[in-house]
């Protein structure tokens, strides 16, 4: 089977959407399939009258490049940079898979057979374009695949139909390490986005430093980091798997997530994998994988609740080592054969 993603432009910066196709790019490349990746280019959709979302969106992004060094894609795998709406829309043959809401127009538009052609889902994007944009494509007559179960909701509200397969971790780049941390340390993901909240998180942290002296935080991401960022605070810039696993997470007491919003969660999901105990506010994507045993769930914007939980946890070493357990009993379903397996079946049915 001839299978074709079409994401948005190639950046070189750790993206969990992105990561989450190579995964099955790669998975599906194994299993004998031929597999092409476009990184579609979207500035062509752009004039004088495109709405502001989406340029502003596109604004915060770097020069694409023709190279992916942060994460492995097999060299089975087909990629092809800077790819035109044209180019996508010229398609004839297999399967066409679209990731994002501007790649659903030119999927809808290609030549491929319609019974062919999917949208796969992986957040309600209206942080790169308006609502009624987002819904247009949402009811397009692509086969819809989502990745979390509020996204499969919010399909039923738009009264369309959606498979659901949840994401997963591969045990190969996560799994769990028994460091011993010497003292209090807390890391959280920095993104300039607000939804993701990393300048509450850093309040936070902040504020707790100052009844924990030794408090200790690492901060990751495709972002600069924040002007005058306290020495207190290590940041890794793109970091890649081997350092999130054993750098960041495994040599941290708890994961921070201060997002509101979330298609899935993706680091909070790793961090578990590798025995970091994770508070996060209710962001919906959260829900899929982890519930009150098996992390600390705070409603979105109770700040000072978190705050309160956060330092409690950092305190309790039985509550950390409990919490580890139950995340880690709770990730043993979400594999990536299990995941593998039903996208392929998916795509695979006509």
């Amino acid at each position: 089977m001839k299978v074709q993603f079409v994401l948005p432009p190639n950046y070189n910066q750790p993206v969990g959407g992105y990561k989450v196709v190579f995964q099955y790019a790669n998975w599906l490349s194994s299993k004998g399939h031929e597999v092409h990746i476009y990184f579609m280019n979207l500035k062509e959709f752009f004039g004088k009258r495109q709405i502001r979302w989406t340029k502003r969106w596109l604004t915060r992004q770097n020069n694409p490049t023709n190279k992916v060094t942060w994460y492995p894609i097999d060299t089975t795998v087909s990629i092809h940079y800077n790819a035109s709406p044209k180019e996508i829309e010229q398609l004839h043959d297999g399967v066409l898979i679209a990731t994002f809401w501007k790649t659903a127009i030119s999927v809808l538009k290609a030549n491929v057979p319609l019974q062919n052609k999917y949208y796969f889902i992986q957040d309600y994007e209206i942080f790169a374009t308006s609502e009624k944009n987002v819904i247009k494509t949402w009811h397009y007559p692509l086969k819809k695949i989502v990745v979390s179960k509020w996204l499969e909701e919010k399909a039923n509200q738009l009264e369309e139909y959606a498979e659901l397969i949840p994401n997963f971790i591969d045990g190969a780049d996560f799994y769990e390490i028994n460091e011993n941390i010497a003292y209090p340390t807390v890391s959280m993901l920095w993104h300039d986005n607000p939804r993701k909240g990393s300048v509450v998180g850093l309040d936070i942290l902040k504020k707790i430093k100052k009844e924990i002296p030794d408090l200790h935080a690492i901060f990751f991401g495709k972002n600069t980091p924040p002007d005058n960022l306290p020495n207190w605070i290590e940041y890794y810039h793109n970091a890649n798997v081997k350092e999130l696993r054993d750098e960041i997470y495994g040599k941290s007491n708890v994961y921070l997530m201060p997002s509101e919003f979330e298609g899935w969660g993706l680091t909070a999901m790793e961090a578990m994998a590798v025995g970091t105990p994770v508070i996060s506010f209710e962001n919906g994507g959260i829900r899929n994988f982890a519930d009150e045993q098996s992390a600390i769930l705070i409603p979105v914007g109770d700040i000072i609740n978190m705050e309160i939980q956060l330092k409690q946890l950092l305190y309790d070493k039985e509550k950390r080592i409990r919490i580890k357990g139950n995340a880690l009993d709770k990730l043993k379903e979400y594999t990536m054969t299990s995941s593998g397996h039903k996208f392929e079946k998916i795509i695979s049915t006509k």
